[in-house]
């Protein structure tokens, strides 16, 4: 009940924030790059365990394998790597409000 929709709301919110920030390239927020490159290390490591689950729940002896350790492994570094890009971004935001700065500049126009 409840559990469910608070789940969907945070999926909902997290969906608007990676659309909202897809945007920008990597170049002008390094956070972003620590972020995706997260992701898609905990993307493999979540592979991983769901893998290794289906072979428990067929009855199967999963902890002699190397998978898990690597599976585990992935996951935190994946979660470690976008909570990296997360402080990133926030202490970026922070200085460069702080400083009244924007964060980019034009050299020159076409015009």
């Amino acid at each position: 009940g409840s559990k469910r929709t608070v789940q969907v709301l945070l999926d909902i919110i997290t969906l608007a924030f990676m659309l909202k920030f897809a945007r920008k390239p990597f170049s002008m927020m390094p956070g972003r790059l620590f972020g995706f490159t997260g992701a898609i290390i905990s993307g493999i490591g979540s592979l991983g365990m769901v893998y290794l689950a289906i072979l428990k729940l067929l009855g199967q002896s999963i902890g002699d394998r190397p998978l898990l350790i690597a599976s585990v492994l992935m996951l935190v570094v994946g979660v470690q790597l976008i909570m990296t890009g997360l402080l990133g971004e926030l202490m970026m935001r922070v200085y460069f409000e702080a400083s009244g700065r924007k964060t980019y500049a034009v050299r020159q126009t076409a015009i």
